[in-house]
């Protein structure tokens, strides 16, 4: 029970920040003054929160997020198409050998 209401208030304290409040580990350019992901963990509530707030890698996840739904959407269609064709085929199969 401790677990969960620490997660919880570790998810209140979480911020999009300046770079003056960001950890040192978050800045490698100094020339981004704001929007540093401040107080996130690893938590799927967390991530699932910072995924839904305006950052410095808004643009970045959602590029690979949308490109990975893409492509995944991409070989499910074609994976289907080819079960279609197999169908068939085989269905052609043994109506020729069951006519001879």
């Amino acid at each position: 029970m401790g677990e969960v209401v620490d997660e919880t208030k570790d998810l209140f304290n979480a911020f999009i920040g300046e770079i003056a409040e960001a950890p040192l580990h978050l800045v490698d350019n100094e020339f981004i003054r704001r929007g540093y992901r401040i107080g996130y963990t690893r938590s799927v509530k967390s991530i699932l929160k910072s995924l839904f707030e305006f950052h410095n890698e808004s643009v970045n996840v959602w590029s690979h997020l949308f490109g990975m739904f893409f492509f995944a959407s991409m070989i499910f269609i074609h994976q289907i198409s080819n079960i279609k064709e197999l169908g068939s085929f085989v269905w052609t199969g043994l109506h020729d050998f069951h006519t001879h």
